[in-house]
């Protein structure tokens, strides 16, 4: 009986045999799911605290966001939509002792000479861990960020104090040269009831800044 039962075992094998591949299939590339796709491919770990402030120029991308492990400003390049797009740099630009863990993040791109010069002069402003309205520039002339206290044009030097907790910031841009006006909206320290502007004055790369806040 038992030399019946091992020749019936050795048949069925041999009729029906189990590859490796047949305990591994998987399934043809039309019938994969989405997510099996998107899980294979190469992810860019970004952890930003909170929002995101971003320019773009025909479709070239640059984002500002803080980060929540080193803690400092980071700028990630793109080269367009991440549909299309791919990474171009990813490096931190603002150290974690210069900004106050949360702080909001307004920018503004200043206009170019020409088209490839898309990113010219970039001003990111932010508040410091003494909550003091502070900002880093990008100036493409130099290929180079400048901020810290070593910065006489970054809005830093003017020592404006924000109020404590707040989360409103925006910049604005008009003109170039000599006839720019850069404002920054926030809420000071000194007038906690309303929003308050800092207007630089004096022209492009002046570092000056009068304080106003908004009135009837």
């Amino acid at each position: 009986m038992k030399l019946l039962l091992i020749s019936l075992l050795v048949l069925l094998s041999e009729l029906l045999p189990v590859t490796s591949s047949a305990l591994n299939w998987t399934p043809p590339d039309n019938e994969r799911r989405s997510s099996d796709v998107d899980n294979a491919a190469a992810l860019i770990p970004v952890s930003p605290v909170g929002p995101i402030a971003a320019l773009q120029f025909n479709g070239d991308t640059r984002i500002y966001y803080q980060d929540s492990v080193l803690g400092g400003i980071m700028s990630l390049a793109v080269s367009n939509a991440f549909t299309t797009g791919h990474l171009i740099a990813l490096q931190q630009i603002v150290p974690a002792n210069e900004i106050m863990f949360g702080s909001p993040i307004a920018l503004v791109n200043l206009p170019g000479t020409s088209s490839s010069d898309p990113f010219p002069e970039i001003h990111i402003f932010f508040v410091s861990p003494a909550n003091i309205l502070s900002s880093y520039i990008w100036r493409d002339s130099i290929g180079r960020f400048i901020g810290g206290s070593s910065c006489t044009e970054c809005i830093t030097q003017s020592g404006f104090v924000v109020q404590p907790n707040t989360k409103v910031l925006y910049a604005l841009a008009l003109g170039s040269g000599s006839s720019l006006i850069l404002r920054v909206g926030f809420v000071s320290a000194g007038a906690p009831s309303t929003i308050s502007e800092a207007v630089s004055v004096g022209g492009q790369g002046s570092g000056q800044w009068v304080l106003s806040t908004l009135q009837n």
